[in-house]
């Protein structure tokens, strides 16, 4: 299972990412919340939240300006 820095996910708050899931989908926006007592970040997306369990998590993306860039 992948590790999941927890200074990392705080650095990309209120950042555009994508999170691509072991399930094969993926969900893009706006990582606006992590719990870390319940291990999930939440990504809003227009008016959808998505809530994703970390260990659902295959890697996570920032969208930089020249795309997206691997961070976990």
């Amino acid at each position: 299972m992948q590790h999941f820095d927890s200074e990392t996910i705080h650095a990309n708050l209120n950042q555009e990412v994508a999170v691509f899931k072991r399930n094969g989908s993926n969900v893009t926006g706006v990582l606006t919340k992590y719990d870390e007592d319940n291990n999930v970040i939440h990504i809003s997306s227009g008016d959808s939240v998505s809530v994703i369990h970390l260990s659902e998590i295959d890697k996570l993306e920032n969208n930089e300006d020249d795309g997206y860039v691997f961070i976990m």
